[in-house]
């Protein structure tokens, strides 16, 4: 029988949890043949790619076109988030190049 462990999304890549492993060792002890997929690992790959950061960055460039300061109904939060998106364009522009330069070696 086979058997697939799926290590869920959202956590510390820092530090993964050694529950699944563990899991699988104790499973494969037992005669099943275990495939362990680490979803953590492939949704940071896919939101670090550069392609995926730059179409993120294009959506959020729409929705500050639309946070239009001037406007009559224009409060705090609607300038706090146009700031907040504008850092992080800036800090998206800077790693975007580095990072595509990492991914060449």
């Amino acid at each position: 029988m086979k058997l697939c462990l799926l290590f869920p999304p959202i956590s510390d890549p820092r530090g993964p949890h050694l529950a699944p492993a563990a899991l699988a060792a104790a499973v494969r002890r037992a005669g099943f043949d275990v495939i362990m997929k680490d979803i953590d690992l492939e949704m940071a790959l896919y939101l670090l790619n550069p392609v995926t950061l730059k179409e993120h960055l294009q959506k959020a460039a729409a929705k500050l076109k639309t946070l239009d300061i001037h406007e009559e109904g224009a409060d705090w939060e609607t300038l706090s988030w146009r700031q907040r998106l504008s850092q992080c364009f800036a800090d998206a522009r800077a790693v975007i190049p580095t990072y595509r330069n990492i991914c060449k070696r």
